[in-house]
């Protein structure tokens, strides 16, 4: 059996799943359904699947579902690249047309306006990932800067003062772009430097 078939088999073992699956009497897929249903579904091979079985209620019956966990910590690090070398063509294959940051929808091109508003503030401004944690469909990461920023930061007076501080930002995904932004700066710590 093909190690992702096992990984398969176990994952459904791993949250409950007993019974019918894929209107099969009992719970042992063979190598050709899975690959049949792999094949039909166009989940590739590398990818690992999981089962859930959603609960019988009035409105709906018991079946069992398949749910992909994507590698979001690769997408997210191309984007880091795509911001550290401002390579503004490519942000949309990464933020969502409809983004919303801290609770404000403003869209791709309001958030294209905030990392060209962003890098005019801070010449020197790169994004140095210090922690990364991948929970499909959420990242979370903490974000660390070593940057001069120009004039006032967050409304405070660095004027071109070299100071090290970090963001902590967790990002939701809807087919693989940044559909909201929950971002958090440490304030402090600059306040600290100054």
């Amino acid at each position: 059996m093909y190690s992702w078939g096992r990984n398969f088999l176990a994952a459904r073992r791993m949250v409950g799943i007993t019974g019918p699956a894929f209107g099969r009497p009992d719970d042992k897929l063979r190598d050709t359904h899975q690959l049949h249903f792999a094949k039909m579904t166009g989940f590739a091979k590398a990818q690992p699947v999981l089962l859930v079985t959603l609960a019988a209620g009035p409105c709906r019956n018991t079946e069992t579902i398949a749910v992909i966990k994507t590698d979001l910590s690769g997408v997210y690090r191309d984007y880091i690249a795509c911001l550290n070398k401002q390579d503004w063509p490519k942000l949309g294959q990464f933020v969502d047309d409809d983004v919303i940051h801290n609770g404000r929808r403003v869209g791709l091109s309001g958030y294209l306006e905030m990392l060209e508003r962003d890098f005019d503030e801070i010449p020197d401004l790169h994004f140095n990932i210090q922690m990364l944690i991948s929970d499909p469909p959420y990242i979370a990461s903490r974000l660390g800067f070593d940057c001069a920023p120009k004039g006032t930061f967050l409304g405070l007076h660095v004027n071109g003062k070299r100071v090290c501080f970090a963001e902590n930002v967790i990002y939701e995904f809807r087919s693989e772009k940044i559909a909201q932004v929950w971002s958090v700066i440490d304030k402090a710590a600059i306040e600290a430097q100054l």
